[in-house]
């Protein structure tokens, strides 16, 4: 699965030396959906369309917001993926923003668990539900997200989608990606990677 991503950042257990506070206050700003990090987010993102992201965020492309770990109990509750999506839409880097996408069982935080407590893909997609109408006018579809580490919820929201519709192309947008081996100073780094599944249930992301 392609996904694509901006920033990245190293988190605090990995930088004993606080190195890299920086790109995490830029991370916890994105995490928060503050409006004024996600619009330059944003905007940064339209600067790379023709470079970095070329062939990513196409005209056909709809937004869809990966839901937060728990299911939402009010219509104001936080939703860091929804934000961005919207932001990314201002700009032009895509045709809509759709919720389609339902968390219908809490998951663990992944940021929480230690690297073997994480839930594996199935377990993601057991918790998610697809809400597309079989008759939409879908055509390609970026799922949006805050932070990525490994990938594994992105390959869930993927197998929930093409247990309804396998024909889609879905490839996934994280404004942060973690770095755990290198201390990051600086947060600015857009890539476009790969998510693949391994055969213990868990995502392997590259870059």
């Amino acid at each position: 699965m392609r996904f694509a991503s901006l920033l990245v950042y190293t988190p605090r257990s990995r930088d004993p030396e606080n190195e890299g506070l920086g790109p995490r206050r830029v991370m916890f700003g994105v995490k928060g959906a503050r409006p004024d990090v996600l619009e330059r987010v944003a905007v940064r993102c339209s600067e790379f369309r023709d470079t970095e992201f070329a062939d990513f965020f196409t005209p056909a492309s709809t937004l869809v917001p990966v839901p937060t770990s728990a299911p939402a109990r009010a219509p104001d509750t936080l939703w860091p993926g929804l934000s961005m999506a919207e932001a990314l839409l201002g700009q032009g880097l895509g045709r809509n923003v759709r919720k389609l996408l339902v968390r219908t069982v809490r998951v663990p935080k992944a940021h929480r668990q230690s690297a073997v407590d994480r839930p594996r893909m199935e377990e993601l997609a057991d918790s998610l539900e697809w809400r597309g109408d079989l008759g939409s006018n879908l055509e390609r579809i970026i799922l949006v997200d805050d932070v990525v580490t490994r990938g594994t919820t992105f390959l869930a929201a993927r197998e929930v989608i093409h247990r309804a519709q396998p024909w889609l192309e879905v490839c996934g947008f994280a404004a942060v990606r973690t770095m755990s081996f290198d201390v990051v100073t600086q947060p600015l780094s857009p890539a476009i990677g790969t998510v693949k599944l391994q055969p213990h249930g868990w995502g392997h992301r590259d870059p």
